[in-house]
Parts: C-alpha cells; structure tokens; sequence
C-alpha cells in the first residue's frame, strides 16, 4: 500500500465520499461570501498556496480581488453552470449579475490542495448586454 502521501500525489488527493462538484461549489460560495465581507482569513483558507503567494502574501488575496472585480462585492447571487476537466484541474464558469442588472461570466480555475479543491485563478469577463 502506497503511504498516503504518495497516493494524494498520483490521485489528485484523497477522495472523500463527498460529490467532487458540490465541494468545488462549496468553495466558491465560501471564497465569494469572504470576498463580499473582507474576510481575509476566510478567503486566505480557501485558495492555493501559489495564489496566496501571487496576490502578495497571507491576507492580500480578498481586497485584492475585491479592488479588480467589484462585481464580487456588490453584485447579486452566484449561478452555477458547467464543470469542465483540464487533468488535475477543473474550470467550474458561473453567472453574477452587477447593481444594474447586467451579467458577468466568473470562471473559477480549482485545483486540489491536498485532500481539498481550492481557487487557483478567477476570470470575471465584462458584463453582457441585457438584464438579469
């Protein structure tokens, strides 16, 4: 039997006998919420240490996100859609409307770190003509 270690390595992580989506899902909505209330701890727990690392260090990542993309701050309730595999990656792309009604395409790059997903990147596309 591998150790656990080493079988995290070749599995993308262990596996739970929770649904892959909804975990991806349940840390979007929490890094969402995070960014919305400042929660720097809250955001810092659920993205990868190469993130935390890009945005300037512990603490940084939720203002920094929430300072490019204020959609994330003051915009309306998240919409699900797809989930699409690249390897060890997945890209789960999501709908917010803004204050004025307009809709914004959000793409979440998740990665596990260790026996969890995380946000590796987050891709906010201009806003769609129309209404929500």
């Amino acid at each position: 039997m591998l150790p656990r270690a080493l079988r995290a390595f070749f599995t993308g992580g262990p596996r739970s006998g929770k649904d892959e989506t909804e975990e991806i899902r349940a840390a979007i909505t929490g890094l969402a919420r995070a960014i919305r209330v400042g929660d720097a701890a809250a955001a810092d727990g659920l993205i990868s240490p190469r993130t935390r690392r890009a945005s300037g260090g512990s603490r940084r990542f939720a203002a920094a996100v929430a300072a490019e993309h204020p959609v994330l701050v003051t915009g309306g309730t998240l919409t699900f859609a797809g989930v699409s595999e690249a390897g060890r990656q997945r890209l789960q792309s999501t709908v917010m409307p803004d204050a004025a009604g307009g809709l914004h395409l959000i793409d979440w790059q998740m990665v596990r770190d260790g026996d969890r997903w995380v946000v590796h990147a987050i891709q906010v596309r201009a806003a769609a003509e129309g209404s929500a």
